[in-house]
């Protein structure tokens, strides 16, 4: 049984909160990245997933309507106005532009309680769910509304971070057979994080200035410096010191494209390219004959 913290240090080879390498802080934020990136591609994918991550809001009646984050709705219900709150009709999908017809009781595009609907809104520079006819607080005026969900915690509540038992703990309106996949996307974002700072620091053997940097006899000069300095020797070591960097973080980047692989592989990316190559192939193969 694992921490998300302690598989990430597994996959990576590297600890957290040690030089050049991300903060559990920063490992915290690429968890709840994760787990809408996971949820995203997985709709894109197959939309038929959508309903999986789903969450209901339940007795929902603001006039101005419910924030939805991820814009993906599934379903709204909305109270049949006959003074209960177990009688619901199945709200449809209008445009804006529509809003004023569907109360004009003229209008053949006019909605009742038995045949509601719903439309975004901007209200306070955020998009919202709005429910017709106009909703109130009061049995038979509230509506229902299910969404695609980006969880940010756990069944329990808490908010999900770097010391949770991924194997053991489930991440709210989340499918429990993709949570392996958060620490791998993770750990793709520490050796990103990882590599670039390292690489940044050698090439600073290169891109420093001609001058000494400060002075001390114990930080490395740039090759600029040594140029200038016509020490050949310096040159040369300074040249074998940034080769030695760039190839100890070849291991590092191997690592990241096999994790990048492996994660696509959690969505059948991997598989599905394949087989469009294969079938691009027989396509070809076909025009040839003729």
């Amino acid at each position: 049984m694992a921490t998300i913290g302690d598989k990430v240090t597994s996959l990576t080879g590297l600890a957290l909160d040690s030089a050049n390498v991300a903060t559990t802080g920063e490992l915290n934020e690429w968890i709840l990245e994760s787990i809408v990136d996971i949820i995203n591609k997985s709709i894109t994918i197959k939309p038929e997933m959508a309903d999986v991550f789903g969450k209901w809001a339940t007795g929902e009646y603001a006039t101005s309507g419910t924030e939805i984050p991820s814009k993906m709705v599934l379903e709204v219900m909305r109270q049949t106005s006959e003074g209960s709150a177990t009688k619901f009709a199945r709200a449809n999908q209008i445009s804006r532009s529509q809003k004023y017809l569907a109360t004009d009781t003229e209008s053949i595009n006019y909605v009742s309680s038995h045949n509601p609907a719903w439309f975004w809104e901007e209200s306070s520079n955020k998009s919202k769910l709005v429910v017709l006819p106009v909703t109130s607080d009061s049995d038979g005026e509230r509506y229902d509304v299910k969404y695609v969900h980006y969880s940010t915690t756990d069944t329990a509540g808490a908010t999900v971070e770097y010391n949770h038992n991924i194997d053991t703990t489930r991440v709210a309106y989340f499918p429990f057979q993709l949570q392996h996949l958060i620490p791998i996307y993770c750990a793709v974002k520490v050796l990103w994080n990882y590599i670039a700072s390292e690489m940044k620091d050698a090439s600073e053997l290169f891109q420093r200035d001609k001058q000494d940097d400060d002075g001390s006899s114990y930080e490395a000069e740039s090759f600029l410096y040594w140029l200038s300095q016509e020490d050949s020797e310096m040159i040369q070591a300074t040249q074998i010191a940034q080769s030695g960097e760039l190839n100890f973080l070849t291991g590092y980047i191997n690592t990241m494209n096999v994790l990048k692989a492996e994660y696509n592989e959690g969505f059948g990316l991997s598989r599905s390219a394949q087989e469009q190559q294969q079938k691009q192939k027989q396509q070809s193969r076909g025009r040839r004959r003729r």
